[in-house]
């Protein structure tokens, strides 16, 4: 009998090993999926941060580009725009549609300056497209700025 007793004690304490085991792993699980969703939410967040400092830098630049009557011929940034275009899908559509065509205008505005920086100044210069477009880049990317910054509570 005390056999019998001992046999149903080591049955007793390897269901509890087990399902404490089974328990352990499903809560590491559990933790891990949440750390890791609260990383890219973090990551998701940086990016976009990044994204609205690139605005504001563009807006500068654009400031200038008006100031210097034209001359400041440098293209904008868009490296942050390359990195976080795809975390942008799950915004607000206002936000992503307004940054999109933002970053359109601002691909065109670089496609300007690339081919005016190549012609000879006084031969075909596009001078006059430049600050047009430099004006229209003004509006899309205070509108982005002014609609992603609020998004994220800047």
């Amino acid at each position: 009998m005390n056999a019998a007793a001992t046999g149903s004690s080591d049955l007793h304490t390897l269901v509890l090993v087990a399902f404490g085991g089974f328990f352990g792993v499903i809560f590491s699980l559990v933790v891990t999926a949440w750390r890791d969703r609260a990383k890219k939410r973090e990551e998701r967040r940086s990016k976009l941060r990044w994204l609205v400092a690139e605005i504001l830098d563009n807006l500068e630049h654009i400031n200038r580009y008006s100031l210097a009557g034209g001359r400041a011929k440098v293209q904008l940034l868009t490296q942050a725009w390359e990195t976080a275009k795809g975390d942008t899908l799950d915004l607000n559509p206002d936000i992503t549609k307004s940054l999109r065509a933002a970053y359109a205008e601002v691909w065109r505005f670089n496609s300007i300056v690339e081919y005016d920086l190549r012609i000879p100044p006084g031969h075909g210069s596009l001078d006059g497209s430049l600050e047009a477009k430099a004006a229209e880049v003004r509006t899309v990317l205070s509108d982005s700025h002014s609609k992603l910054a609020s998004h994220l509570g800047l």
